[in-house]
């Protein structure tokens, strides 16, 4: 089972700006390689939009995990297909991720994390008035920062990211961001 409930401040952390739920289901096909899939709602508000949109999206994705000695790797390749209120075509999205996760120290309980994810749209589509996606490059999120395992099914990642989004209609942009991640694991 998956469950990644997201919640976004914008303006200086002073409002609410994007909320994201995403559950889905897997199938592990060894200890390295899975499988799932699923459903994802997005509401998104200004300032990540110029007018309140519902986003919902169908989901597909193959998760690798291995490692190097102690430095743990992982790729997810995810598939997206979506869907806006007020719009009427699909939009179809790959999104490739790749995670670094370095442990410091012997007792393995803090650790280095360093991640991009590219997102590409794969077609041209009309999501309603002004909003739009373009085939090609969508955006890229790097992240660095420090991950701490609170106990065995629970992790913090916390740090710096950057996400540049490629605009078709004006000057691409450059967000600087504080993330923090908190993953539950059972």
């Amino acid at each position: 089972m998956w469950l990644d409930a997201q919640l976004r401040l914008g303006d200086d952390a002073s409002r609410f700006s994007q909320g994201v739920v995403r559950p889905g289901v897997g199938y592990a096909l060894s200890e390295a390689w899975s499988l799932w899939a699923g459903y994802a709602y997005i509401r998104t508000e200004p300032p990540y939009a110029a007018t309140p949109t519902n986003e919902q999206r169908i989901w597909e994705q193959a998760i690798w995990n291995g490692a190097i000695g102690p430095t743990k790797l992982s790729s997810r390749t995810r598939l997206e297909q979506r869907f806006f209120s007020g719009g009427t075509d699909t939009g179809w999205r790959l999104r490739e991720f790749v995670k670094l996760v370095q442990p410091l120290g012997a007792e393995n309980a803090w650790s280095l994390v360093i991640s991009n994810e590219i997102f590409v749209n794969l077609n041209d589509a009309s999501f309603g008035p002004n909003l739009m996606a373009v085939a090609g490059l969508d955006r890229n999120r790097f992240f660095v920062g420090p991950g701490i395992n609170m106990n065995q099914f629970v992790r913090l990642e916390f740090g710096y990211m950057n996400q540049y989004t490629f605009r078709h209609n004006g000057p691409d942009k450059n967000d600087q961001l504080l993330a923090a991640n908190l993953f539950v694991n059972f």
